[in-house]
Formats: structure tokens, sequence, C-alpha cells
């Protein structure tokens, strides 16, 4: 049933979109690999430039759907928007914090 697929689709881009801090990166990366490794990734490949950060993306397969879609993205702008297009809105990275321990917790 295509309307239910696109429907959770979007349900489900939409939450990550909110958990990844409005990045399309994170986001579509998330999308694609699932949200734990895409959180693997902010935590250990960390990198204030975002081509950089995608080149470290280990999924080959989430590192070329990430390209893809930022490419498209820009390409379709072009077409239906005029080029009114903020990259630095689109290349936003998100900066997760660590999630905070319980008291006592071991680290």
């Amino acid at each position: 049933k295509p309307e239910m697929s696109v429907g959770v689709g979007t349900y489900h881009l939409s939450k990550l979109f909110y958990k990844f801090e409005s990045s399309v990166i994170d986001s579509t990366a998330g999308f694609n690999a699932g949200r734990p490794p895409a959180y693997d990734w902010l935590k250990h490949y960390s990198h204030p430039l975002p081509y950089v950060f995608i080149d470290r993306i280990s999924f080959s397969e989430t590192r070329g759907y990430v390209r893809s879609i930022l490419r498209n993205y820009v390409n379709y702008s072009r077409i239906y928007n005029d080029a009114k297009l903020d990259y630095n809105k689109l290349l936003k990275m998100a900066i997760l914090m660590p999630k905070p321990t319980k008291p006592g917790a071991r680290p």
C-alpha cells in the first residue's frame, strides 16, 4: 500500500529530523542506516565540516544515500524554488550531547 508506506516513512523521517536537531544530513543517514549507527557516527566522527562527516560514514550505501539526497535536494530546489536555497540550513550538523547518567552509575 503506497499511501501507507509514504505516510509511515514520512512520519519516521520527521521523528529523525527532530531527534537530529533539524539536520538533513544526520536525519537521512539515520533513515537509511538506522538511528543507532547514525548516533555512533556523530559520537565518533563528529566534524564541523559536513562533507568530512559524510566521508567518514562507515556504511558505503548510507554514504551514497546521503550524498544522493543532498544532490537531489539542491537540483530540485534549482528547478522548483528558483535556487533560493539556504545552504547553512541544508548542511547543518546535529550537536548531540551525551545522555546524562544516573547518580552513582558507573561511567
